[in-house]
């Protein structure tokens, strides 16, 4: 590959060998490359039509790395221009990269509207490949969403074109996720049927990322049914495969968003990459300790003044109990949330009454679900990311906060002189 002119005077032809190199070029001529594809949608028609080719190419280099503003600027872009040209792949495949920013952002209505619309262009012009892929998108969002009916007739449809299409990759992700979606439905013997389906396909073709990915689904699985022993056994089995290294994935183990343990071996975030036969450091790794801490470090905004508040006395858990379930109905939270939300608050409660010092506060607030916010006036000061990663059994101290954090869609905590506080949202 060249990445200069060859013969002009004073710019000497630059190659790039491998494809170490070409991630070097691309992170550092990010900027450049998305200020010339945004210039270059505005310019003639056949300068336009280019552009709008190249950005889905440059979609498989930022969204990886999660580059979601530029995504963003580039589809919004795209979608425009390819309207104006009536080019009506172009807008299919803008709409349906756009949608990744919305996953990104976990924004799956808009998510949804832009697939839509792309299954509609996918439909008008017979192109089947384009259907089945935001078939599979739309179906994600739509597990994500609990409209887990809905996703299974999509994930259905989108494998009856992988399996006429002989696209044995498209079946063994389109079966793990099919299997996702059963299991929202408690539908777990489906659920296992479609993992198990899905690693043996995964294993025909050799593909070991996919493998694990199976491997992952079938841990949680078990997980959910409380067979932790034997879902412990298949997270060190997806770590071998994932990885061909045990300690990569073990420091990844089991932390809250090991849901995206698939995402994190495509996406290239772990401390070691293979290439081939050779494996490599990462060098854009952080180790989960120096993340979660900074995340830790963040400050967070005051509750408002709306807040509902009462005290937390030592004998009056039921009462607390009461008081989140009345501030949750008017959130409108689904009966399973609340279930998850009681058991996590009064988790973090107990905690705080047998370990922190009085007064003990609980504050609610509707904000995208029900934020409920414990706060004492210990100081306490955890080993380690506590939350985020499991004990080695149930025994040991952290377990009750770590499970917490398997209830709640978010879990903060907080701590110093001033005391110590934990917030818990579900939505």
């Amino acid at each position: 590959m060249s990445t200069g002119m060859a013969g002009t005077p004073g710019l000497p032809e630059a190659r790039i060998r491998d494809r170490r190199e070409a991630e070097a070029w691309l992170i550092t001529e990010r900027a450049n490359l998305i200020a010339t594809v945004l210039d270059a949608l505005t310019q003639s028609d056949s300068t336009a039509r280019l552009a709008v080719r190249l950005t889905e190419l440059l979609q498989w280099y930022l969204y990886p790395y999660a580059l979601a503003r530029e995504l963003w600027t580039l589809g919004e872009a795209v979608v425009r221009t390819a309207r104006r040209l009536g080019d009506r792949e172009g807008e299919a495949w803008a709409l349906h990269n756009l949608s990744a920013v919305y996953w990104l952002h976990r924004q799956f209505d808009r998510m949804r509207q832009c697939l839509e619309a792309a299954l509609v262009i996918w439909r008008e012009t017979g192109d089947r490949e384009g259907e089945r892929r935001s078939l599979h998108n739309l179906a994600d969002a739509l597990t994500e969403m609990q409209s887990y009916e809905e996703s299974v007739a999509l994930q259905t449809r989108q494998l009856d074109l992988a399996r006429e299409a002989g696209d044995v990759t498209a079946q063994v992700t389109g079966l793990g996720d099919l299997g996702r979606a059963y299991r929202g439905l408690g539908r777990f013997g489906d659920a296992l049927t479609c993992f198990e389906e899905s690693f043996q396909h995964a294993r025909k073709i050799g593909d070991s990322s996919l493998q694990s990915f199976a491997l992952h689904e079938i841990s949680a699985l078990c997980f959910e049914q409380g067979r932790n022993q034997v879902a412990h056994e298949y997270l060190e089995r997806a770590g071998i495969l994932g990885g061909g290294h045990l300690t990569t994935y073990v420091s990844w183990r089991g932390h809250a968003w090991s849901a995206f343990f698939p995402a994190c071996l495509s996406l290239r975030i772990g401390p070691d990459i293979l290439e081939g036969d050779v494996l490599r450091d990462n060098p854009q790794y952080r180790e989960p300790e120096d993340f979660v801490g900074d995340l830790d470090r963040l400050p967070l905004a005051p509750p408002p003044q709306s807040a509902a508040m009462m005290r937390i006395l030592p004998t009056e858990l039921h009462a607390v109990r009461a008081f989140v379930a009345d501030q949750a109905k008017r959130c409108g939270l689904s009966a399973d949330a609340l279930h998850n939300l009681l058991v996590a608050v009064t988790e973090v409660a107990t905690n705080a009454i047998r370990h922190g010092d009085a007064p003990v506060t609980l504050r609610t607030w509707p904000d995208d679900g029900l934020i409920c916010e414990i706060t004492d006036s210990g100081n306490w000061q955890p080993e380690e990311f506590i939350s985020w990663q499991p004990p080695e059994s149930a025994v040991d101290s952290g377990f009750g906060l770590w499970g917490v954090g398997m209830l709640c869609d978010t879990v903060q905590v907080r701590t110093g002189s001033n005391g110590t506080m934990v917030r818990l949202r579900s939505a």
